[in-house]
């Protein structure tokens, strides 16, 4: 297979195109989930595996695009997981680019491993980057960690700086750990109260992106918490009022829940 020749030449610091090479061992690798036959994704996992060590210390290399896709493809690993958790645990809290270092946390939440909900409760400290703690508090979505204020606190601060997990990390490229990492982490938050703020705050944003985010994270928490509606009236206006066409037409996808929602608290009546 072609997998372990391109992890040489990756590691090859003068090899040229290393971007154009990580991102090929990136789309080798996420393969792996829809691989057609038992065979061709046995054959896939087991090359996967075996060269799950080698690239880990290009977490730390000057290329951005390389740390972007090794980070991806470290999280993704399916073997070796101990290994990758280490790797981006310790790599991710230094990471100077606030993106990259929140896909590296995400990694580290997506596997269940010895020590990820000791790592994640540190990466709240608000000392580090806000992206990373958004991205520790969707992690602690993720695994089913106990929720705390703490939790709470890092969210509604990292928040502050607007979407932090869904701006470009290179350009046209999302956050691959989630479509919507604010909703699934607000919905485990459990907290309508303080989920409609925040989705006040990003809806309030003039960048459009932000303002989208907390559009869509309103509507989905509403989906969930139905009769919370009224902490929603002001994100809501935010919605529509918005300057962007395609932010105010959230408005009517929220109207819609909120009256679904009155008439059922009238049917219980």
């Amino acid at each position: 297979m072609a997998h372990p020749a391109l992890v040489d030449l990756l590691l090859a610091p003068s090899a040229p195109g290393r971007a154009t090479l990580a991102d090929l061992l990136l789309g080798i690798t996420i393969t792996i989930g829809i691989a057609e036959t038992e065979a061709v994704h046995h054959e896939i996992r087991a090359a996967h595996a075996q060269a799950t060590p080698r690239p880990l210390p290009l977490l730390a290399d000057p290329v951005r695009e390389v740390r972007h896709r090794v980070a991806y493809l470290t999280g993704l690993r399916t073997g070796h997981e101990g290994l990758a958790v280490r790797a981006l645990g310790e790599r991710a809290l230094s990471e100077p680019d606030p993106l990259i270092a929140a896909v590296m946390t995400g990694g580290v939440a997506r596997h269940d491993v010895a020590g990820r909900a000791a790592w994640l409760s540190g990466a709240l400290a608000s000392r580090h980057l806000p992206a990373v703690r958004a991205a520790t508090a969707w992690g602690f979505a993720r695994a089913g960690l106990p929720w705390t204020t703490e939790v709470t606190s890092a969210v509604a601060e990292a928040r502050e700086h607007g979407d932090v997990l869904n701006g470009d990390v290179i350009e046209g490229e999302q956050w691959r750990w989630s479509d919507n990492p604010l909703a699934e982490t607000l919905i485990a938050m459990a907290d309508p109260n303080r989920a409609a703020e925040i989705c006040l705050r990003l809806t309030q944003s003039e960048d459009e992106d932000s303002a989208e985010c907390g559009a869509i994270a309103a509507v989905a928490l509403l989906e969930e918490h139905p009769h919370a509606y009224p902490a929603f009236g002001p994100a809501i206006a935010a919605t529509r009022a918005h300057r962007g066409t395609h932010i105010r037409s959230y408005a009517d996808d929220l109207d819609a829940l909120i009256s679904a929602a009155d008439e059922g608290d009238h049917t219980v009546h």
